[in-house]
């Protein structure tokens, strides 16, 4: 009873509360155990809980809603926060009608909810346009007409208070994708836009990114992954350099700092186009190739943007085929890098004999990598020998790291390093019988 009783008073005090609880058979157990006095307790509790602003409303995934019930919950609660992802409601269309009734939302999520141009026109013109309250708005996995991205275009237009955008997947033609980017050109507020899962990059569309990059001054994040360079198309030739120099003078004003452009089959004479073209004065911060097919061939290229971006401090290279000798580029590319401090090798196919050259130069000279990745890549128990006496020499503090090592037999080890001052311990999680535990 008492612990009961102190409970719902600092329920009370405290100003976040969250309880879900969808069991009524649960709900009528947890009310059996109350004596009088408890239950006089929760009844003031309650009362309290009916005067609180709500903060989030998560319907994600749930069937069927009731769209009355949620039309009236949203106006007489105000959630900041709506998610209505993957759901639907008990009469057809009539999600979104009950979503933008509220006029003080400030983020919704309305990813896979089979939105169809009258729902991006209601979205566009109840909650950009006319309410102009969100920050953040997920139309991912919805698929966007030509006509749709014309009633998104005039939200956009007269809306003052987005910050983040997502329309990946979305599978948006040439002219829709450009109407909507070259909209956010000259849109004032937003900082982060996801248009990844795009198709092939097109004319149209890289031209539009060039306008976007050119044009912004807010925009500090950008992801173009899965949206595929065609290669043996002239026209990549010719605005991939625009492209890169536009990525250049985005970063130099001080707005673009990171840039996703994963899964983009950024490889060859592709990936040579986009480095030689960065120049010295690239100030961005963030750069992820992810699966992107890059070879031992193309990693000279990987050592330019190392040498070019001074101000990079994040690398994302994993799950491309690198092996012994892209690895030893790589390792070169590193001594001329002054401001990285996070490197992401796994799935690189990097080996023992890789490895050691690669700590050599990492311990020849004081780079400032403070965590480095290298999971899943077969270094076998010469490699791990070899990371312990790196980690064991190293003097840098905050040193992070994940393994992955591959032993003899097909044994797998999955190590999780962690480098203080003076001591580092290395856990061996084995997945046979055998386990250790080894201090470096």
């Amino acid at each position: 009873t008492s612990t009961s009783t102190s409970t719902s008073h600092a329920l009370m005090r405290d100003e976040s509360r969250t309880i879900v609880l969808n069991d009524l058979i649960l709900l009528e157990k947890i009310f059996s155990y109350l004596d009088t006095s408890s239950l006089h307790q929760a009844s003031i509790a309650c009362k309290q809980w009916k005067r609180v602003r709500w903060v989030n409303l998560d319907i994600q995934g749930r069937e069927n809603v009731p769209w009355e019930k949620l039309r009236e919950l949203i106006l007489t609660r105000h959630p900041r926060k709506v998610v209505v992802s993957g759901s639907s409601v008990s009469h057809e269309a009539r999600l979104v009608d009950a979503v933008v009734s509220s006029r003080l939302t400030q983020q919704l999520f309305c990813h896979r909810c089979h939105l169809n141009t009258s729902d991006f026109h209601k979205i566009s013109l109840c909650m950009l346009a006319l309410h102009n309250s969100l920050t953040v708005l997920d139309l991912s996995r919805n698929l966007i007409t030509d006509e749709a991205s014309v009633h998104l275009r005039s939200g956009l237009l007269e809306n003052t208070s987005l910050i983040s955008l997502n329309l990946r997947g979305t599978c948006m033609s040439s002219v829709g994708y450009g109407t909507i980017v070259r909209t956010i050109a000259n849109h004032r507020t937003l900082q982060h836009l996801d248009i990844s899962d795009q198709g092939n990059m097109t004319r149209m569309k890289l031209t539009s990114l060039c306008y976007l990059l050119a044009s912004t001054s807010t925009l500090k994040s950008l992801s173009i992954a899965s949206s595929y360079f065609p290669h043996g198309f002239g026209f990549c030739t010719h605005l991939l350099p625009q492209f890169s120099r536009s990525v250049t003078k985005a970063s130099v004003r001080g707005s673009l700092a990171h840039l996703n452009m994963s899964d983009t089959k950024l490889y060859g004479s592709i990936l040579a186009l986009f480095a030689n073209n960065l120049s010295n004065e690239c100030a961005i911060q963030s750069l992820q190739l992810e699966g992107n097919t890059i070879t031992s061939f193309d990693s000279h290229h990987l050592k330019t943007i190392l040498k070019t971006c001074s101000s990079l401090d994040a690398l994302s290279l994993r799950d491309n085929p690198l092996g012994y000798l892209g690895t030893k580029i790589l390792s070169e590319g590193l001594l001329l890098s002054h401001s990285l401090k996070t490197l992401d090798l796994a799935f690189c196919g990097i080996t023992q004999y890789a490895l050691l050259g690669f700590l050599l130069v990492v311990k020849r000279k004081s780079i400032p990598l403070q965590h480095l990745d290298l999971s899943f890549n077969c270094l076998g128990d010469s490699g791990a020998f070899q990371f312990a006496n790196f980690i064991s020499c190293m003097s840098s503090p905050n040193w992070q790291a994940g393994i992955s090592l591959e032993g003899k037999g097909g044994r797998r080890r999955c190590c999780d390093v962690g480098l203080g001052y003076s001591t580092a311990t290395v856990f061996n999680h084995a997945t046979t019988s055998s386990t250790a535990t080894t201090t470096a």
